[in-house]
């Protein structure tokens, strides 16, 4: 009953404790790859902020800010090692260790370019 109200008020995925730290990572590594594809795709952002290098350094849309910070060249790629979310009274720190740019999505992102 409790995952139903979750899902019908908008929730993201419902993660039950005690989880692992691998999921909790993928779902989060997926909802940002998600978000940030759907606002790409729909152009629906309400501000975005570029910074002198074209690295974006914020997204804003609804009650959503996603801050990108302290980039790495990884491949000749700019990659952000530091992303912050915050909306709804949540704030979500991802620190990027390291970027697997070998995967079999990156590859067809990169072929589409």
């Amino acid at each position: 009953m409790k995952y139903s109200k979750g899902l019908q008020a908008g929730c993201y995925y419902y993660l039950t404790k005690p989880f692992e730290k691998d999921v909790f990572t993928s779902i989060v590594k997926t909802a940002v790859s998600d978000y940030i594809n759907y606002c790409l795709l729909h152009e629906e952002l309400q501000k975005q902020k570029i910074d002198e290098f074209g690295r974006l350094q914020y997204l804003q849309q609804d009650n959503w800010r996603v801050r990108f910070k302290r980039y790495t060249n990884v491949a000749n790629h700019e990659l952000p090692q530091k992303i912050f979310i915050n909306g709804y009274n949540l704030k979500i720190k991802i620190f990027v260790d390291e970027w697997d740019l070998k995967s079999k999505k990156f590859k067809s992102l990169k072929e589409e370019e």
